[in-house]
């Protein structure tokens, strides 16, 4: 499966229409997502494609299954750990408690994942995942669709920024 930064621009288009004022915007993060990415070859580690918490199973503090394996194939690590970031940095209808322990698991590990991978390129690839997912409210016809998309767009822009 291609990286999903490849179709940035098409999802970003998907947003735009739903939300004509954050055009502008979305085609900056584009912009610095395509120029940041550019020249990065597409890699050969063994990568799920649409690695996310709610494809791994933990119990007892560790790793006892993982979901969807027939995406697995060749790529970069990055967009696997961005994969996670993105799906992270935009769970809806979280109560307190939860946000804290999804924003402290967060903390613990991207530092790690800034070790493994380049930091830039993998806030660049989250960026670009989360604006895949940012079509999201708005097809399902979410309640606050419109303030929930802001938000992701939002979360997108900051990673971009982490890094210009």
């Amino acid at each position: 499966r291609p990286p999903w930064a490849d179709a940035v621009d098409h999802y970003a288009r998907m947003v735009a229409a739903a939300l004509p004022a954050e055009e502008e915007r979305l085609a900056r993060i584009v912009g610095r997502v395509q120029s940041g990415l550019a020249g990065i070859p597409l890699g050969n580690e063994a990568t799920h494609g649409d690695f996310h918490e709610g494809q791994v199973h933990v119990a007892d503090g560790g790793v006892v299954g993982i979901l969807d394996v027939d995406t697995i194939g060749p790529g970069r690590r990055a967009d696997d750990l961005a994969c996670l970031i993105a799906h992270l940095s935009t769970i809806q209808r979280m109560n307190a408690e939860q946000q804290a322990r999804v924003h402290g698991t967060l903390a613990d590990w991207v530092p790690v994942f800034d070790e493994r991978v380049d930091p830039v390129e993998l806030r660049l690839r989250a960026a670009a995942v989360i604006i895949s997912l940012a079509t999201g409210p708005y097809r399902g016809q979410e309640p606050e669709w419109e303030r929930e998309t802001v938000r992701m767009v939002d979360a997108a822009e900051a990673l971009v920024l982490q890094v210009s």
